[in-house]
């Protein structure tokens, strides 16, 4: 609505007092004013002629009887006028048009102004190096439906413009957030506030990615179908995931690849930003010095003809694997469907053959050639075939990774590039030409995004601080060279008996200093920088409540914990005040603050089959059947709060005795909820819950301009009115079409109501589609 309302006051009729589109030849002379317009002149003439500016000339048209222009009325309001015969300006010959204005605001509160909400759109931008509270008044008679105002959040690197509305609600919400650095459009409805278009507040729309313009752009080709994402992880042992397969019940899962910090993330990438991810790769040895992927990861088997090359210059996860001889084959089997894999490999001088088997059918890969990294691409039928790597023939040959996927499903793909034992100078070294501080690597593996973290190893190796921040450079700059976006991550908060807090406190100032002191390609912001240390708060109170392996790294609750911190700094998932997120799992009910960890009691995992009643503090219940009880604990367990995730094939029932608030009345597959108990209530805190649901199939008829379609409600397992964001994406690439937009509201607990509205100024018939819902939390 708001490029329609713009184009209409540009291209505006305006005539002298009195004056008509009269049949003539003679020049007509039109004033226009405001803004620098002058006095403009358009020769010929003609019955129904409209006179218009274009920006930067003067045309005439002849128009359709019963056509609308845009006059001005003598109050200086737009009104839209029906064309009969020749039209002419009754009160005034001059139309002033209007520019949209800036207002800044550099204080950390402000209320918004009745001149800033317009129908053309006014901006402001907020300055204040910290968080600003942002009043919304009343809509009515000074902020009447249809004004609209941009809130821009020019702050700085983790501060948020929080909106409140005095007595409405802005998309049904009490409040609602802008991170930094972006922007959002709001709307006055007459009675409450709603976000509109491309920039509209959360992540259903493109202002999440922030700074990061190539990863912003490659998930949108995602949302239309037509590409992948690629997301690079590059790091020591905490983005390989060394300890991950600690924290569980056995019975659950032990390996360190399913609950990496990678998994955790490319598990919110699917669930709250509605796009699919896949995560089958593995890069080296997943270690500097030789082990890693061939112990603890089960989808990969390394047979007797293939080493760690230690005398080769390290790459993506670290050390490459090389074989000489062909006497067993190193396998990979993805855990999910693939037809598509690249393979990456060294290429050098006198380089063997290699040769990929899957399904039966060999394709063999001629390593030899000018030194690099190389890749070569190879589809297959889909599924989840063993890939066979045997050397043939030549020369050694040194195998890097792969990265195995359905081609069907356009999806963001992750690169699991972690290397332990890693230090910045392994990254920064540019040894050889597949070394990874020189751009060459990065331009093959063509990653959208590289998350950079490191600081452990060298905090233990004694690096300064300057030296750090020089090799984080060389590698940053290697990443924008190749044209990838970069985010850097911080690590855990590590034991200060073995890395002390000043120590790593000077190091991550340097990482945040080369963070601030670049920018990606395109953007004019700092890197995105995510400061785990500081939101986790300190060792002894992660390791205090069971989320540590050791001193270094996390454990599998600890990763999941970690994942939806990282989502929230890099993706900006959890933007709307009073719904809580992934990121807030772990909060007990009386937490506050930054520090995530703060008052959680200690978890224990444990794992229920059937019927089961909830205890205090029972930390993380996998369950797969029946039905879970939080039952009537009393008064002296206020503040007790648990995790129930659904592991099984069926649906869990969730039972509240005494009141219950929010909390959802089933748990579907695959989803998680905590909830938290106080003075008999049952409320429900978050989680990551698999909330989907598909319409029947909407569009087909014409629709008339700014009308919707009927309600089509569509049912959704575990959701509640009060604490979700729902998201329609059509299943028919294209549809509902141009100017129209699908608009998804909660209606009630299990259902989400579902429309198409056209905001156009003309009639127009949708592409007719069903609608995947999904709801955010």
């Amino acid at each position: 609505m708001k490029n329609l309302v713009s184009w209409l006051l540009v291209y505006c009729l305006v005539l002298a007092p009195g004056a008509a589109m009269a049949q003539t030849a003679t020049p007509q002379s039109v004033g226009f004013s405001g803004g620098g317009g002058t006095t403009i002149t358009c020769s010929g003439g003609g019955a129904n002629r409209l006179v218009y500016y274009t920006g930067s000339g003067v045309a005439c048209a002849t128009v359709p009887t019963a056509a609308q222009v845009l006059l001005f009325n003598a109050s200086g309001v737009p009104t839209p006028t029906t064309i009969s015969g020749d039209v002419s300006l009754s009160n005034t010959g001059t139309a002033t048009l209007t520019k949209s204005t800036l207002r800044n605001v550099s204080g950390s509160t402000d209320t918004l102004l009745s001149s800033d909400c317009t129908a053309i759109g006014n901006t402001v931008a907020y300055t204040n190096a910290g968080n600003v509270a942002v009043t919304l008044p009343q809509p009515g008679a000074s902020f009447p439906a249809g004004c609209q105002v941009r809130l821009k959040n020019v702050t700085a690197s983790g501060y948020n413009l929080t909106l409140t509305p005095t007595s409405s609600t802005i998309d049904g919400k009490t409040s609602a957030q802008i991170a930094f650095p972006s922007d959002g459009w709001i709307v006055s409805d007459g009675t409450n506030w709603r976000t509109m278009g491309a920039n509209a507040l959360g992540c259903a729309g493109l202002n999440c990615y922030y700074g990061m313009p190539r990863f912003r752009s490659a998930i949108e080709r995602v949302r239309r179908g037509v590409g992948n994402a690629k997301i690079g992880f590059l790091g020591d042992s905490l983005f390989f995931g060394t300890g991950a397969d600690t924290g569980l019940p056995t019975s659950v899962s032990t390996d360190t690849i399913t609950n990496n910090l990678p998994v955790n993330l490319c598990t919110i990438i699917s669930k709250d930003l509605n796009v699919p991810c896949q995560w089958q790769s593995w890069f080296g040895q997943g270690n500097s010095t030789g082990i890693g992927y061939a112990n603890k990861d089960p989808r990969i088997s390394v047979g007797s003809s293939w080493t760690a090359d230690n005398g080769l210059a390290r790459s993506f996860g670290g050390v490459p694997w090389v074989a000489t001889t062909s006497t067993n084959a190193l396998t990979f089997t993805p855990a999910t469907n693939y037809d598509t894999v690249e393979v990456y490999y060294i290429q050098q001088p006198g380089g063997g053959i290699l040769n990929v088997v899957i399904n039966g059918v060999t394709t063999p890969i001629n390593t030899a050639g000018t030194a690099g990294l190389a890749k070569t691409t190879i589809t297959t039928t889909l599924g989840t075939n063993v890939i066979a790597h045997t050397w043939a023939s030549g020369g050694p040959v040194d195998l890097v990774g792969e990265v195995a996927y359905d081609s069907t499903t356009p999806s963001v793909l992750v690169l699991m590039a972690g290397m332990g034992g890693s230090k910045e100078s392994d990254w920064a070294a540019q040894t050889s030409a597949w070394s990874t501080g020189n751009a060459a690597p990065y331009i093959v593996a063509n990653a959208d995004l590289w998350l950079h973290e490191g600081g452990d190893n060298d905090a233990l190796a004694s690096v300064t601080p300057s030296t750090f921040a020089s090799q984080a450079q060389t590698i940053v700059s290697a990443i924008l060279s190749a044209g990838s976006d970069v985010a850097l991550v911080t690590p855990v908060p590590p034991n200060p008996a073995q890395i002390t807090t000043s120590t790593m406190s000077a190091l991550m100032t340097s990482f945040r200093g080369v963070a601030t002191a670049n920018s990606n390609n395109y953007s004019s912001g700092t890197l995105p920088f995510s400061d785990t240390i500081t939101s986790w708060g300190s060792y002894s109170a992660s390791n205090g409540i069971g989320l540590m392996s050791d001193g270094l790294h996390p454990n599998a609750p600890g990763y999941k914990m970690w994942a939806p911190k990282l989502a929230a700094d890099i993706f900006g998932i959890s933007t709307v005040s009073g719904s809580r997120t992934s990121v807030d799992w772990f909060l007990s009910p009386h937490t506050s603050g930054s520090n995530l960890i703060s008052n959680i009691t200690q978890f224990v995992p444990t794992v229920k089959s059937g019927a089961y009643s909830l205890t205090c503090r029972d930390g993380w219940v996998f369950d797969n059947t029946g039905t879970v009880t939080l039952p009537n604990l009393g008064s002296a367990y206020n503040g007790c709060h648990g995790v129930v995730q659904n592991y099984g094939a069926g649906v869990i029932n969730l039972s509240v005795v005494g009141t219950n608030v929010n909390v959802p009345a089933q748990l579907g597959v695959n989803s998680s909820i905590q909830v938290g108990y106080q003075a008999g209530s049952w409320y429900w805190l978050g989680g990551n819950m698999t909330l989907t649901g598909t319409s029947a199939s909407i569009g087909g008829s014409s629709l008339p301009a700014g009308t919707c379609t009927a309600e089509t409600v569509v049912s959704v397992v575990g959701v509640n009115a009060f604490t979700q964001v729902p998201i329609a994406t059509p299943t028919t690439y294209g549809a509902p079409g141009d100017g129209m937009r699908a608009e998804a509201v909660i209606k009630a607990s299990g259902q989400v109501g579902l429309k198409v509205c056209n905001y156009t100024s003309g009639a127009l018939t949708p592409t007719a589609s069903t609608y995947a819902v999904r709801v955010l939390q």
